[in-house]
């Protein structure tokens, strides 16, 4: 029987095919495609967290490798819900985050008025566009406790992920066992 391809959108740099319920191949088409497999297989031996779908295998010139599937998330809501925080609390701290160093400096910055990393007039502009207000102080004192958030956090400075991508629902994907995962880690960087 021949593999199912799953529809990836563009497709530039890898087709990907379902192996199992569990499991994808994800084939390089070019040397952009090579280096996302080598990425994704590198990002994930360094740091293997149930943040990110397991890499079970790759072959030697990363011409492909066998990983989790996990299902693009269609919006917010299956992230908001999984790390239990709100949408724009969410969206906030992965803009936020460019700026900092970690989420504990943004405790720093807000919760204590301490602003040592970031222009003042800059953090609460942002925070105005995302509807955050001062009043939000104990929901981003929670997220910033949250272990799921601590774990990003880390998976972040780790990684050298870029936060920015992750506050799109489009880099996002749920594994068969409601795990929320980070996809396509090998390009967003």
């Amino acid at each position: 029987s021949s593999l199912k391809r799953l529809d990836n959108d563009d497709g530039r740099t890898r087709n990907v095919y379902m192996l199992s319920d569990q499991l994808v191949i994800k084939v390089a088409k070019n040397i952009d495609g090579i280096e996302a497999n080598k990425n994704e297989f590198e990002c994930y031996q360094k740091v293997p967290s149930d943040l990110l779908p397991k890499v079970h295998e790759a072959s030697n010139d990363f011409s492909w490798i066998v990983s989790n599937y996990a299902k693009r998330c269609d919006g917010f809501s299956e992230i908001s819900d999984f790390f239990k925080i709100n949408n724009e609390i969410f969206l906030f701290l992965m803009s936020a985050r460019e700026y900092v160093f970690s989420f504990q400096e943004i405790v720093a910055e807000l919760l204590d008025n301490n602003f040592e990393y970031t222009d003042e007039d800059a953090f609460f502009s942002l925070m105005r566009d995302y509807g955050i207000s001062i009043n939000s102080k104990k929901d981003l004192e929670a997220a910033l406790k949250n272990s799921k958030m601590i774990q990003l956090d880390e998976l972040i400075q780790k990684l050298n992920l870029a936060p920015y991508e992750l506050g799109d629902y489009f880099n996002w994907g749920k594994e068969n066992n409601g795990n929320i995962v980070i996809i396509d880690t090998g390009q967003i960087q």
